[in-house]
């Protein structure tokens, strides 16, 4: 995947089919909206549902492409009106770092680190960093319970951020009508 392919993705507007084999053995589909040596932003498509932006580490990516299906499908996409501007945010693409320090105050995001011996999923608000330069989440359950304390990640053990996606929107509407808790200190 090079630069010359990823740009003539965005300049086509193309749905693409990315592949990053030794996190996940299945492919995703996404508009590639802008990238960086080290990331690549991208518009992610789910059964033919836009759900929000992912940001992904650029070395897991094993290939692009846009096959007749990705075509076919971006086109049912476009007549369904599936393709508006909802949730068409700009974050950072230069690192994780940035795209999370770009947040609004108690806007949630899902972190992950999908690396086989190292499997993360946590979602809740970001917390900065520490004076290790750790990432900081606020991390809550499924069932909406807010953990006492901050989790910490090593920012080169992230491969993918989530922001605005389906299920983020359905905690962050029910956080927002009842609430967000107090930072916890750390």
């Amino acid at each position: 995947m090079t630069d010359s392919e990823l740009s003539r993705f965005i300049a086509t507007d193309a749905l693409v089919c990315i592949r990053r084999e030794a996190i996940d053995q299945r492919s995703m589909q996404a508009f590639v909206l802008a990238f960086s040596e080290s990331h690549a932003l991208t518009r992610y498509v789910y059964d033919f549902h836009v759900d929000g932006h992912l940001l992904l580490r650029r070395r897991d990516i094993t290939a692009v492409e846009c096959r007749r299906t990705d075509q076919f499908q971006r086109e049912l996409l476009v007549e369904q009106d599936a393709l508006d501007a909802e949730n068409n945010r700009a974050y950072p693409k230069t690192s994780f770092l940035a795209a999370l320090d770009s947040l609004e105050q108690d806007e949630l995001v899902i972190v992950e680190c999908e690396e086989p011996d190292h499997e993360v999923f946590a979602i809740g608000r970001y917390a900065g960093r520490d004076e290790h330069g750790l990432v900081r989440l606020h991390e809550f359950s499924g069932a909406g319970s807010w953990n006492s304390d901050l989790s910490s990640f090593d920012p080169d053990d992230i491969t993918c951020c989530s922001f605005g996606g389906n299920y983020i929107r359905s905690y962050q509407r029910y956080f927002d009508r009842v609430g967000f808790p107090k930072l916890p200190r750390r």
